[in-house]
């Protein structure tokens, strides 16, 4: 099967799964792709490897679980470009880094009533063109408006 049939079928799977027009679904993934491709060490956990969780395990396990996570961020686009819906639709964005992508991760996930991973929320976030601060451990800081993020958490709670 050629790449632009796959690429066809793809869009349509995520056309069904979001409602997207086709158009729409086309360019998000195409967005969702350079994302990827621009952030190399972005995966499910955020980004670089996960951190140890018994301290045992050896560097090769820790790559191997990094490429098992960037493959579930990959597979991901339907649930990512949700989130990049949301935060369009919800949140502003201003010029500063300021909101952490592990904070708005749980602000979108009581917003949308699912899981979100941390890397979900920052593909989705580059996405939608907010600007990205340093990043520190798996996380970064997004210039999104405070007072949009205090009303989605004030939203959620009523």
């Amino acid at each position: 099967m050629t790449r632009d049939r796959l690429n066809k079928r793809e869009i349509r799977l995520l056309q069904e799964r979001t409602g997207l027009p086709y158009v729409e679904a086309r360019r998000l993934l195409i967005a969702f792709r350079d994302v990827l491709d621009r952030e190399p060490h972005l995966s499910t956990n955020g980004f670089g490897l996960a951190p140890r969780m018994t301290g045992k395990e050896t560097l090769a396990e820790r790559q191997e679980q990094f490429r098992d996570h960037r493959d579930q961020l990959e597979r991901a686009a339907d649930r990512v470009i949700e989130v990049h819906q949301w935060l369009r639709e919800n949140i502003r964005p201003i010029k500063t880094p300021g909101q952490g992508s592990y904070g708005m991760k749980h602000v979108v996930e009581n917003a949308l009533g699912q899981y979100v991973s941390n890397g979900e929320l920052i593909a989705a976030a580059l996405m939608a063109g907010y600007p990205m601060g340093k990043v520190h451990g798996p996380n970064t800081d997004f210039g999104m408006s405070k007072r949009d993020v205090d009303r989605a958490r004030a939203s959620v709670r009523a």
